[in-house]
């Protein structure tokens, strides 16, 4: 790997193995699919060996159709972006499968299927939405449409989200494009009017500011399901499932709570393909699991449907995006899920009884063998009633999406890859990567668990008046869990000298980069991350931790770091870098930590509080200062903070238990070499955040920011930049 050609030709593997082909999703007459490749959209068709099926709405499509052939072909030159931190859903077919409806940079915009000119779906930059619902910026995305061809979007705005529906006959069309209506106020509750779009309303209008995934019947057009959550809360701490009604397009909307409640999880609500059944996702038994509602009893009772608790695995969840899938109805009598367990998704195939009202049995759920497991979403299913479509990765291959077809009595299945991702065969980073990751269970070490350092400034009676961290500890849960990367290099080195192989195959201790996940109730699975083929292309053994807080182990594991955050994962973190030393693995004078949002916040605080065990530290658009952030940061996150830290019973105390917790209080103990990259565009670790610390630190630092970057660094550019400078960084201060 010292080879300076070689290096250069990794890093240019890795940067082109990114997310080629995202969203992938089946047109309604079966005919094509969607994507969306370097941010456009584009067309081709699902089997190109076959004929145009006759569910072709036109000449024109299918004229279309058959001059694809097996190329795709981008729609328009528009951006698909929805204009939010993590983005989500950026389009939807229209039933009849002519056109498809996309946000671009948070606006909507209706585009043939063979292409043309997008028209604008309410106006341009949403004006008169603006206008409308007296809300600035408003943003549009994550679209979906009923049967009769209403359009219901998440509608964000600076301080609450909605469902807006916008009629058929509201929408611009390529021969009246200027003809969009004059949209009257319609506040929430109030009747629709066919002149313009109108707020569908949420139960609770104080509370309810967050809504997300609106689905229709297909039975019924004015049934619409959607996804609801309170202020002070996050989807996954306390939501609900709501049902909206109404008795025609101009009556007004009645709204119910179907399921869900405080410290109940649910989501991605999915009418099954004749209306019947209601498939959504609940944590009631302790694990993410299908429930099922029914129409035979107007939906007013659920149960649980697929028990993933039974086998210590749960529904795979990206929480943080509107419009994605995990799992989806294929025909009336199975579904196709993503699961994870032990920190990797697998696809599995569950087969229905609809007559009974037992829970699936565990041997009618199975693994589809034909898949790989890695990292799984946007699973959607085609019109034929017996296959779907599934986006995957892992951390050598991106951007594959899978088409599957089951067999009529679902036993069986057939996959074949119709978008393929990945390193080229033979490249030298699928030659250098070396085997699959190692998922791995530690101890939780206690002696690690220990009280934050006093704040110089507070007196006594301010530090007494906040209850100890280390009284704070849960002691229900003995163990947390990691992803082990080991290169090829390293294996093939024990191979060669004869060693006797350790733990996991690793002959001598080796330097070890500890990846923290952001969140920080995300998870770190068998995905493809950039920085950790990267590293692993170098040399470098990577331990990507699940602390105490991670999803994908269970309500209990992840509620573990309620007010826990800047205590658990930093122990945590070290209890993995003790484990690995002791077990012959990591070099402990070459160990160090890093990670992007709450992983920085981690990396950070570890640097800060066991500054000894760490040779240097990389962090990413790094949380620094959480009173600060609270009030700058965007609308999804904003009230996140009281959960992850506490909310103590007297207000003045917030600001103490803020300031404990924050990276920039403690940052006179950073002495350590510390590497900062930060995106200037960032809207959810503003900029600012980074330059207090920069400012602040008294230990060698680098600081890099990157122009036009956000949260989620985006260019190839920008990567190979933040490659260069780790690596000389590395080299300067790890020996």
């Amino acid at each position: 790997m010292s080879n300076s050609n070689n290096n250069n030709s990794l890093l240019q593997d890795v940067l082109l193995s990114g997310p080629r082909f995202r969203e992938c999703r089946p047109s309604p007459d079966g005919c094509f699919l969607a994507f969306v490749s370097a941010g456009l959209l584009h067309v081709r068709r699902t089997d190109p060996s076959q004929p145009v099926p006759p569910t072709v709405s036109s000449s024109a499509i299918r004229t279309f159709a058959k001059s694809l052939g097996s190329s795709s072909v981008a729609l328009s030159s528009l951006p698909l972006s929805t204009n939010t931190a993590y983005g989500g859903g950026t389009y939807c077919w229209t039933p009849d499968s002519s056109s498809l409806v996309l946000s671009s940079r948070g606006t909507l915009f209706r585009v043939s299927v063979t292409g043309g000119l997008p028209m604008p779906v309410v106006s341009p930059d949403n004006r008169t939405l603006e206008t409308q619902f007296g809300d600035p910026a408003l943003k549009l995305y994550a679209p979906s449409i009923s049967q009769d061809g209403t359009i219901y979007a998440v509608c964000e705005g600076r301080n609450r989200m909605r469902i807006v529906a916008i009629p058929d006959d509201a929408t611009a069309t390529s021969a009246n494009a200027a003809a969009i209506p004059t949209v009257a106020d319609n506040a929430p509750g109030a009747s629709s009017s066919s002149a313009g779009p109108s707020i569908v309303p949420v139960v609770d209008e104080m509370r309810d500011i967050f809504t997300y995934d609106p689905c229709t019947s297909p039975a019924d057009p004015n049934l619409l399901v959607f996804h609801s959550w309170r202020a002070a809360a996050m989807m996954w701490t306390s939501s609900w499932i709501a049902m909206a009604t109404r008795t025609h397009t101009s009556a007004p909307w009645v709204v119910r709570y179907l399921d869900g409640g405080e410290g109940v999880q649910v989501g991605y609500p999915r009418f099954s393909p004749d209306g019947q059944h209601l498939l959504y996702a609940s944590d009631r038994t302790g694990r993410l699991s299908l429930w099922i509602a029914s129409a035979a009893d107007n939906f007013a009772t659920s149960r649980v449907l697929v028990d993933l608790a039974q086998i210590q695995a749960e529904l795979a969840w990206n929480s943080w995006c509107a419009g994605t899938s995990t799992f989806a109805w294929v025909g009336r009598d199975a579904i196709a899920l993503a699961v994870v367990a032990d920190g990797v998704f697998a696809m599995h195939v569950a087969k229905l009884d609809l007559s009974s009202t037992a829970t699936v049995q565990l041997g009618l759920l199975r693994p589809i063998q034909s898949l790989p497991r890695g990292f799984y979403e946007n699973v959607f299913a085609c019109s034929d009633g017996a296959s779907f479509v599934a986006y995957f990765s892992d951390y050598h291959t991106v951007g594959t999406t899978f088409l599957v077809s089951l067999s009529a009595d679902r036993r069986a299945e057939s996959a074949t890859t119709v978008l393929q991702g990945g390193f080229a065969p033979g490249s030298l980073m699928q030659q250098a990567i070396g085997p699959k990751p190692v998922h791995f269970a530690f101890p939780i070490d206690p002696v690690v668990v220990q009280s934050l350092p006093p704040v110089a400034t507070w007196s006594t009676e301010q530090a007494s008046a906040l209850t100890t961290t280390a009284s704070r500890v849960d002691t229900r849960i003995d163990q947390a869990y990691a992803h082990l990367y080991i290169p090829k290099q390293v294996l093939d080195a024990g191979a060669v000298s004869g060693a006797p192989a350790g733990l996991f195959g690793v002959p001598t201790p080796t330097q070890t980069a500890f990846m923290i996940h952001g969140g920080p109730t995300g998870m770190a699975t068998d995905n493809f991350f950039p920085l950790v083929s990267h590293f692993v292309s170098k040399g470098w053994i990577v331990c990507a931790v699940n602390y105490r807080g991670s999803r994908g182990y269970g309500r209990p594991y992840r509620e573990a770091l309620n007010e826990n955050w800047g205590v658990h994962d930093v122990a945590d973190l070290q209890a993995a870098r003790n484990f690995l030393i002791q077990a012959g693995i990591a070099d402990p004078a070459r160990t160090v930590c890093y990670g992007a949002s709450a992983g920085g916040y981690t990396t950070l605080m570890a640097l800060a509080l066991h500054g000894a065990s760490w040779a240097a530290g990389i962090d990413i658009n790094g949380v620094t200062s959480l009173a600060a952030l609270e009030q700058t940061t965007h609308l999804l996150e904003r009230f996140y903070f009281g959960t992850l830290v506490g909310t103590p019973a007297q207000p003045d105390q917030q600001a103490l238990l803020y300031t404990e917790r924050s990276p920039l209080t403690h940052v006179s103990r950073i002495t350590k070499p510390l590497i900062i990259f930060q995106g200037d565009a960032d809207t959810v670790v503003p900029k600012a955040q980074a330059l207090a610390i920069r400012a602040a630190v008294q230990g060698p630092v680098e600081f890099y920011i990157f122009e036009g970057e956000g949260h989620v660094f985006s260019s190839a550019s920008t990567y190979a930049s933040m490659f260069a400078r780790a690596d000389a960084f590395l080299a300067a201060h790890v020996p």
